[in-house]
């Protein structure tokens, strides 16, 4: 049986200070040795600290299994409020295991379910693996998170990172990384995350979030700038609200090798101390934010070569407007950086959920989806690349782009078409591959599209299909036909 670790041995091993570049101090610091710990045994997360958030400038009780940390200073802060600490090697070979009850229930008195300011803590945070600056962070084990909070507690923001790091770090998993639980409206479910730029994410194992009940459900993200993304493994994802696959920001490339299932129940988020915004239900196999870069990177691209699989699994609580894509695209501050979108695998997209006729409302399902999150907000840039798809009538359907405040380049696309409506021919212009939202014309939805004179098409098959194309001045007729045997 594998010993477990105790968790004062633990906290005394990962806590020594970390001071600035060129200061040495025995344990840590850049030009010392790195805080380090191996788990080759069990942790259940027991150990506490408060946590501020600077962005929304209010605390977390936080409890966690393995984190770098150093005791914070700053004005208005709380006494037991700690930072994670860089230069951090962390590894874990064994199992973490973290349970959202005790520590809900224990701080119950002291937690906002609402506006009411005159309480310490905006929600709870766990963290099963947690550092600073120039880390680095393997997960060879399991990582298993329960979302067991009493349903009394419904509202509060209760929020778990099983892998996260800041700027500049590594993070793999090679393991398995476990979300399941009733969970709540106020519930926030994560894979390997972190809100910082320049990182270098891999996930080779497998992560699976099945939580019944949440906000918002994101397995794999980065929302700094820079840096690169890449799902080798199995991503299985499913959740009552927003659900999220992959997400990047500016700069980032993320890329999809592996194969990713993202399940939604569509149903609309709620209104709260941490989500702030009300954007209605979106989910998404991979999700880029396009925001003013903060560090390097560049433009950043979006790559599909595995298997996408995105469905609204619709019940009486969805909502008749929710969204689902295999790549979805937000700019967030008007940022005019270009995103690339490439997809030579497999995109499935679809939706059971009810049309609400009264109010002439569908949800909205599409291969790739670009908009913004407040009408201000425009000018997002898509450049689209290689594409494979299914061929049919594009304009019918209506799923394949749909779109608002954008610009879209083609002058370097190419449609892979996969068997569909084999011997049919189509028309395909501008107006067919892209719907507009909330518009009757492209012009409308403020759409431009440049290069669309230089697509171009191919079979998935050469040796089984041919793309017949007669190209006109509105577009080009396309028909896939079979090849003569």
């Amino acid at each position: 049986m594998k010993k477990a670790l105790t968790v004062a041995a633990l906290c005394l091993a990962l806590t020594s200070p970390v001071y600035a570049a060129g200061e040495v101090t025995l344990g840590a610091g850049a030009l010392g040795a790195p805080v380090k710990s191996i788990n080759n045994g069990i942790i259940t997360a027991e150990a506490e600290f408060d946590y501020y958030q600077g962005v929304i400038k209010s605390s977390f009780r936080s409890y966690y299994a393995m984190a770098a940390l150093n005791k914070a200073n700053g004005k208005g802060l709380l006494p037991q409020t700690m930072v994670p600490a860089n230069y951090a090697d962390i590894t874990n070979s064994g199992t973490i295991i973290m349970r959202n009850k005790a520590i809900v229930s224990k701080y119950a008195n002291d937690i906002s379910a609402g506006a009411d300011k005159s309480k310490k803590y905006v929600g709870v945070i766990g963290w099963g693996m947690f550092a600073g600056q120039h880390s680095r962070l393997v997960n060879n084990g399991d990582i298993r998170m329960y979302f067991d909070q009493d349903k009394k507690y419904d509202a509060f923001t209760v929020m778990v990172h099983p892998v996260y790091a800041y700027a500049h770090s590594t993070m793999i998993n090679n393991g398995g990384v476990y979300a399941e639980g009733e969970g709540s409206v106020g519930s926030e479910v994560r894979g390997l995350t972190t809100g910082h730029g320049d990182m270098t994410m891999i996930n080779n194992g497998k992560i699976h979030l099945d939580v019944k009940k949440s906000f918002m459900s994101r397995s794999f993200l980065s929302l700094g700038n820079g840096g690169s993304v890449t799902n080798n493994g199995e991503i299985f994802n499913r959740g009552s609200s927003s659900v999220f696959g992959m997400l990047a920001s500016t700069g980032t490339d993320l890329v999809n090798e592996g194969v990713l299932t993202v399940i939604s129940a569509g149903h609309k988020p709620p209104k709260n101390e941490v989500n702030v915004t009300d954007f209605g239900s979106r989910s998404c196999g991979a999700y880029g934010m396009t925001s003013s870069p903060k560090s390097s990177g560049g433009p950043g691209r979006i790559v599909n070569r595995g298997k996408i699989t995105v469905k609204l699994d619709g019940d009486s609580e969805s909502d008749s407007e929710a969204v689902a894509a295999g790549m979805m695209i937000m700019n967030v501050r008007s940022d005019k950086t270009p995103l690339t979108l490439i997809n030579t695998g497999v995109i499935d997209v679809s939706s059971t959920i009810k049309p609400d006729a009264k109010n002439h409302n569908q949800p909205r399902v599409s291969e790739i989806a670009i908009s913004a999150l407040l009408p201000e907000w425009k000018n997002t840039n898509i450049i689209i690349g290689e594409w494979a798809t299914k061929f049919r009538d594009f304009g019918k359907q209506k799923d394949f782009i749909q779109a608002r405040n954008c610009s879209v380049d083609f002058s370097g696309a190419k449609l892979i078409l996969r068997e569909g409506d084999v011997g049919k021919t189509y028309k395909i212009t501008p107006e067919t591959l892209i719907t507009p939202i909330d518009a009757d014309t492209l012009k409308q939805a403020n759409i431009t599209v440049t290069g669309f004179d230089k697509l171009s098409f191919a079979a998935e098959k050469p040796d089984a299909f041919e793309v017949q194309v007669k190209k006109d001045p509105k577009g080009y007729s396309v028909k896939l036909v079979k090849r003569a045997r």
